[in-house]
């Protein structure tokens, strides 16, 4: 949806779905509502002067991202996002958990982190799908547009695993490479990814760090672990810059949100600096 599309009423149906998934209680939702006062007539630009600006840019492109932080009942720092992805100019609206921080399992909460961890995706899933269902533009309305906006080009004989516990986000960028000429297959979970790869072994991993159960950075250990799988170019991606500490593992890193040219100047990079090095052994 383009930015003056997004009306005063959208956003507050938005906010009241939310909280109404996020708390428990009516005095919670309530309480957590945003001190602001939107205006019936603001729309696009005005309403984002409301929430903070976490626009970034990725090389050379800005990336348009406002956020409100409305929390949830056990974790306060969960946000509703309006962000651009994929295609520049379309804004959706999603849930950031805002939970990616780097914990390894060796870390003494790392069990109850990851049980926080699947209480907000359980929280994040149920709000977009309502959202989604109301007709209101999420990542799966992003996809149709992709699906129906790019056409598959020639192919370039190469394949992509795209490893995401999201499935919008997987099939998204799935579109995304098959419209490059990429072929692609998808997995949802670090042992889907190991087995597709050993199956498949394929030119390039798109590798999702936060997923639950075996995360993206255990994938990565085990495939470099392997003989018949060490040199297979890795490249990880996630919101959360904090975990750039584990690109040692990987060859590249991809930070969410990116958009169809970002995608695609990364993926050809990766693969063009794995190609140099196999002409040079």
């Amino acid at each position: 949806m383009k930015l003056e599309k997004i009306t005063f009423a959208l956003v507050r149906d938005a906010i009241r779905d939310y909280l109404e998934f996020a708390y428990d209680k009516p005095q919670d939702r309530e309480r957590h509502w945003p001190e602001f006062e939107m205006k019936e007539g603001d729309l696009g630009a005005a309403l984002m002067e409301h929430f903070t600006d976490e626009s970034h840019y990725t090389e050379d492109v800005l990336n348009h991202r406002y956020v409100l932080r409305l929390g949830n009942s056990r974790y306060p720092h969960m946000k509703y996002v309006i962000e651009e992805f994929f295609i520049p100019g379309q804004y959706y609206f999603s849930v950031d958990s805002h939970d990616q921080l780097p914990i390894t399992p060796d870390n003494p909460d790392y069990k109850q982190f990851l049980e926080l961890r699947h209480f907000n995706a359980d929280i994040k899933k149920t709000i977009e799908e309502h959202w989604s269902a109301k007709g209101l533009p999420t990542l799966h309305n992003v996809r149709e547009e992709v699906r129906g906006k790019y056409q598959n080009a020639e192919p370039v004989h190469r394949r992509i695993l795209v490893v995401d516990d999201e499935q919008e986000m997987a099939e998204t960028s799935r579109l995304m490479l098959e419209s490059n000429g990429y072929g692609v297959t998808v997995a949802h979970s670090g042992p889907e990814a190991l087995e597709a790869v050993q199956k498949e072994k394929p030119d390039l991993v798109l590798l999702d760090i936060q997923m639950p159960g075996m995360d993206g950075y255990q994938v990565c250990k085990c495939l470099r672990a392997n003989p018949e799988t060490r040199e297979i170019p890795i490249l990880l991606a996630t919101a959360a810059p904090g975990e750039m500490i584990y690109t040692m593992q990987a060859d590249g890193f991809l930070c969410k949100p990116y958009n169809r040219r970002i995608l695609r100047t990364f993926v050809e990079h990766v693969l063009g600096n794995h190609d140099n090095k196999d002409k040079q052994m």
